[in-house]
Parts: structure tokens; sequence; C-alpha cells
């Protein structure tokens, strides 16, 4: 139970960092930003370089709690083993 609870709680997680990743992708495309007006071009390069690693660590993050959090969710499962070749005839 525990771990179901864990799984929706990462799951939750997941969601809120895509909409966060979400706007802030939107924002760079879309709002220009007025810090980096009449900066010079390196400080713009690493600003959004800078930007751009960190939405990619989030992502990777938001990966691993989406993965987890449904691994947890769905709790252990009973599978059955197909029956091959090998088996045919021994029951």
């Amino acid at each position: 139970m525990i771990k179901k609870v864990l799984g929706v709680f990462l799951f939750l997680i997941g969601l809120i960092l895509l909409i966060s990743i979400l706007s802030s992708v939107l924002q760079m495309i879309l709002i220009e930003e007025k810090d980096i007006i009449g900066q010079d071009e390196s400080y713009v390069v690493g600003y959004y370089s800078g930007k751009i690693i960190l939405i990619l660590i989030f992502c990777f993050i938001n990966f691993n709690c989406f993965k987890y959090g449904y691994r947890l969710m769905r709790g252990k499962r009973n599978t059955k083993e197909n029956e091959g070749i090998e088996t045919i005839g021994k029951n």
C-alpha cells in the first residue's frame, strides 16, 4: 500500500515537473528576455546554454519520476510463463 502511495506521489511530482518544463520552454521561445537585452553576446550564449542544460536535467528527473512512479503504482503482477516446445507433453 505504501509503495502505491509513493508511486502516485512520484507520478504527481512528474506531472508538476512536466508543466514546469513546458512553461519554461514556451517562455524561452515566445517571450523576449528583458534581462539580456543590451548584454554582451557571450553572456547571452551562456544564459541560454544554462537554461537548456537545466531543462535537460529536469527532463531526466521527470523521466525517472514517471518511470519509478508507474512501477510502484503498478505493483507486482503474476505473469504466466508461456509454454514452449520443451514443455509440450510434460503435463
